[in-house]
């Protein structure tokens, strides 16, 4: 980051008091890739959908030597400790506070972190830290899409990635990236996996990829005749 984290507050109308732990000093130069999601609710698809999103914003900080943040308490905030954990990528969390309270006490897997004392909005604090921000679910007309608002009405570049879910999984939520999009973000498409359909049966319009040695694809749609097991590795 070239600017003080306060700075950056700044051109977001937020003024607050930051204090940066050592360890998070010591990552002030790389990029600063902010993780902001809606609440996900109970649905076991967004879950996945969402999921496939995340791993893709660790893989990325990974390669590019980036720091993942994120909002401690949030609704992503658990999820992307595990995947920071799982892609061995450095995680800063973001901790939140009105003035004149008592600061919350640092967690064993919250030793990088910054604390904020402002008695703004948590999604929009991170929202303005990112020098990068990576949306992975927005509702709509919720805290994390106003928040975006905000950050393409102040910045104007091409920092802000908000993921275009499938329709299949939520609708509301694509209406949400695509006016986004419209103020500057830009649309986020991950393709779903081979073999995944909808709630009807019918399957991603995504290009296949030719399988050498194989006739027919028709195996991998095929429900209930296949074990799947994956190792915790990355």
């Amino acid at each position: 980051m070239n600017t003080s984290l306060k700075e950056r507050l700044h051109r977001f109308q937020i003024e607050a008091d930051v204090q940066v732990s050592p360890a998070a000093e010591s990552l002030r130069d790389r990029t600063w890739l902010a993780i902001t999601s809606s609440h996900l609710g109970k649905s076991c698809r967004l879950h996945a959908e969402v999921c496939r999103y995340l791993s893709r914003s660790m893989i990325r900080a990974r390669r590019s030597g980036s720091v993942v943040a994120v909002a401690a308490g949030s609704a992503i905030a658990p999820w992307t400790t595990r995947a920071a954990k799982l892609f061995s990528v450095p995680l800063i969390c973001v901790h939140t506070h009105r003035q004149g309270t008592q600061q919350p006490a640092r967690t064993q897997d919250a030793r990088v972190d910054v604390q904020v004392s402002d008695s703004g909005d948590r999604d929009l604090i991170i929202a303005a830290l990112g020098d990068r921000v990576d949306c992975v679910y927005a509702r709509a007309r919720g805290k994390v899409e106003a928040s975006l608002h905000i950050r393409l009405r102040n910045q104007h570049d091409a920092t802000v990635r908000v993921a275009v879910l499938n329709r299949s999984v939520d609708r509301k939520s694509q209406d949400v990236a695509r006016r986004l999009m419209d103020l500057g973000a830009v649309g986020w498409y991950c393709p779903m996996t081979l073999g995944t359909a909808g709630p009807q049966g019918e399957k991603s319009q995504d290009v296949r990829p030719s399988i050498r040695g194989i006739a027919s694809n028709d195996w991998t749609s095929t429900e209930g005749e296949w074990l799947v097991h994956c190792t915790r590795q990355c």
